[in-house]
């Protein structure tokens, strides 16, 4: 993808909003228009920029950039902020549930659409798997905090639920 023009921030690069495991193994092409590359930069400068130097440690983007193909191929909202370059999944480069709080409570400090904690049970390696979704808009953006949002309830088990109680807020 030739981009003429993209400003990359402090931290972070286009490159890590584009690449994608799943899209290199469905060989799916990810060209995000004038408009979605706008809102990566926005994301960057206003979320993700801010948020490395509050938590003074490397930050990994473990989801970026979604066209409409990847986004279904990973069981993606049909409205996903991936699609429209507005959100990323990220994670702490040192994955421990401290650092996945520190990294959460910082996070509610800098300007954000949308703020979740996300779970997930790996029943490969029986364990939560975490990461936390960051997005923000062009404008109102309704700093809605989620804590603790299971991805497949179903397949999660019931004795670690009560360890991950869901919490829904808005921070002023």
């Amino acid at each position: 993808m030739k981009v003429k023009y993209f400003k990359h921030g402090k931290y972070f690069r286009l490159e890590e909003f584009l690449r994608s495991t799943t899209a290199q193994k469905l060989n799916i092409k990810l060209e995000p228009n004038a408009e979605q590359l706008e809102n990566i930069e926005n994301l960057i400068y206003f979320c993700l920029d801010p948020l490395r130097t509050y938590y003074g440690k490397a930050i990994i983007i473990t989801s970026g950039f979604r066209n409409e193909e990847l986004n279904k191929a990973v069981g993606g909202s049909a409205n996903s902020q991936h699609m429209k370059g507005e959100a990323a999944d990220i994670v702490p480069s040192v994955r421990t549930e401290n650092n996945f709080n520190i990294l959460f409570n910082l996070a509610k400090e800098v300007d954000f659409d949308q703020l979740i904690l996300e779970r997930r049970y790996d029943y490969k390696a029986c364990y939560v798997q975490t990461w936390i979704h960051i997005s923000f808009k062009k404008s109102g953006n309704r700093r809605q905090v989620i804590e603790n949002l299971i991805a497949n309830p179903s397949r999660f088990p019931k004795e670690l639920l009560p360890k991950y109680p869901y919490k829904k807020y808005i921070v002023p």
